[in-house]
């Protein structure tokens, strides 16, 4: 038992060192942003390239959505400078998982958007039942 938690400590403790030294992006400006994407893609091959790209979409995706959800919080910065502030000095790994948790938060509010529009939509099928019931009185 004791020699299965030292090879996992030691397994965990070398991931970690693997993953500390691996290639980040930074957020800071455009400038350093492209410069440290070359840095990261060149340890990529095409696939991960791509995984990349389409997780940046992701975090690109977002910060319009705050820009356009959250005016009062992002007022003064640009869709860019929120999206660069969410990827700022994380990995390759990191960003795919960023990107997943912002497709996850993403399907949330979509379902509690059709959610309300489904009550919503209850709600007034309710009421014609309703005016239906009354005006079914007058009817011979």
């Amino acid at each position: 038992m004791k020699q299965c938690i030292k090879i996992a400590l030691i397994g965990l403790f070398l991931t970690l060192s693997i993953s500390s030294c691996s290639e980040r992006l930074s957020g800071k400006d455009e400038s350093s942003f492209d410069s440290s994407r070359k840095k990261v893609e060149a340890k990529l091959n095409d696939k991960e390239k791509a995984n990349l790209e389409k997780a940046l979409r992701v975090a690109l995706s977002e910060a319009m959505w705050l820009k356009m959800n959250e005016p009062q919080k992002y007022n003064e910065e640009s869709i860019n400078r929120i999206s660069l502030g969410m990827i700022d000095g994380k990995s390759y790994g990191a960003v795919l998982d960023l990107a997943d948790d912002i497709l996850q938060k993403q399907q949330e509010r979509k379902i509690a958007h059709l959610q309300n529009e489904i009550d919503s939509l209850q709600k007034h099928k309710t009421e014609f039942e309703q005016i239906k019931k009354e005006l079914a009185v007058f009817q011979l």
